[in-house]
């Protein structure tokens, strides 16, 4: 593709790879969250946040009244015809890698609600199965 016949598509190219490893590094994050792999998790979100501040650099700035959780915003790669290719794709990687982010926070919300029973589990279980301290010692002193 040239980028020099339109200043508009080194952006949107830009932004097309890393919305394409956003949505790579989400799909290794899902099996992390699987494999409970706690230094993959950690790692490929590091990954991710370093992709997100990348794309906010490339994003224009927001007007005011657009509130924070609003739609994504995709840069269209505009040609003289109308919107690209590229845009389109741009859109889908956008809508894929919101699908994938959507995924991961539900798999972080069932391990989630999995640490809680385990650890609700072990709560009730240490004073329900904790040996008497005391018990040995008074039985010791009758005899």
């Amino acid at each position: 593709m040239n980028t020099q016949s339109n200043p508009a598509i080194a952006p949107a190219l830009q932004q097309f790879y890393l919305l394409r490893e956003l949505c790579d590094r989400l799909e290794s994050l899902q099996a992390a969250i699987v494999g409970f792999d706690l230094a993959g998790i950690e790692h490929q979100s590091a990954q991710q946040l370093a992709i997100c501040a990348e794309l906010r650099a490339l994003q224009p700035p927001a007007p005011e009244s657009e509130s924070e959780r609003g739609a994504p915003r995709i840069l269209a790669a505009a040609s003289p015809a109308g919107v690209t290719p590229l845009g389109g794709s741009i859109a889908r990687l956008a809508a894929r890698a919101h699908y994938n982010g959507r995924v991961c926070s539900s798999l972080l919300r069932r391990a989630q609600r999995t640490n809680g029973i385990f650890l609700r589990l072990l709560a009730g279980a240490a004073a329900t199965y904790t040996p008497a301290q005391n018990l040995f010692s008074a039985a010791s002193r009758k005899a």
